[in-house]
């Protein structure tokens, strides 16, 4: 069999209506990228100050490893104390070690070394900037040592517990450099 296809018509690809039309000429696309160097300067000053900030918070995530270490360890210690695994005046003394090893990541260890009891509570009731410890956690970890673990209140435990977790949370952070400075002091 023979193709019946006019030669005349090839061209209108099988519509005699548009016999002759040429195709419409379609336009250079237009780029996203800016044409002038002004915006490239401030794409490149965004950019920067993204990484900038980008570092300074991957930084401040590092430095502040240990108030979650911290934090994870006064919650474990609670939930040892709700589940009866341990004594109540264990607790006390474990709470009082994570205090006092989180007190050692940010002040001198001249410092807080040899504070103990309400001038230890003292201490970082001051350089906390508010009052951190009130006067019954000053008496329950001054004397706790001395108690009988049927002594230690629940309830008076959880409320140090949680003093213990905001200190925690909001002490304030002193530059590393006059640690590193007062710590060398010490060495020396």
């Amino acid at each position: 069999m023979k193709n019946v296809a006019d030669p005349q018509y090839a061209d209108s690809f099988g519509n005699l209506a548009i016999k002759g039309i040429s195709e419409v000429a379609l336009p250079d696309s237009v780029s996203y990228f800016p044409q002038t160097s002004g915006w490239k300067i401030v794409g490149l000053a965004i950019f920067l100050w993204a990484v900038y900030k980008s570092y300074q918070a991957t930084k401040q995530w590092w430095h502040n490893r240990y108030r979650r270490d911290a934090l994870k360890k006064v919650e474990a210690l609670l939930h040892q104390n709700t589940q009866a695994e341990v004594l109540g005046i264990d607790v006390l003394a474990e709470l009082s070690v994570v205090l006092k090893a989180t007190a050692l990541q940010v002040y001198p260890r001249r410092q807080i070394a040899e504070l103990s009891g309400a001038a230890w509570l003292q201490f970082l009731n001051q350089h906390a900037g508010y009052t951190a410890f009130d006067q019954s956690a000053m008496n329950l970890l001054s004397t706790f040592v001395y108690q009988k673990p049927s002594q230690v209140d629940e309830k008076a435990l959880e409320h140090l517990a949680g003093q213990i977790t905001t200190w925690i949370k909001q002490h304030p952070k002193q530059k590393l450099d006059s640690v590193l400075a007062a710590d060398a002091g010490v060495r020396s």
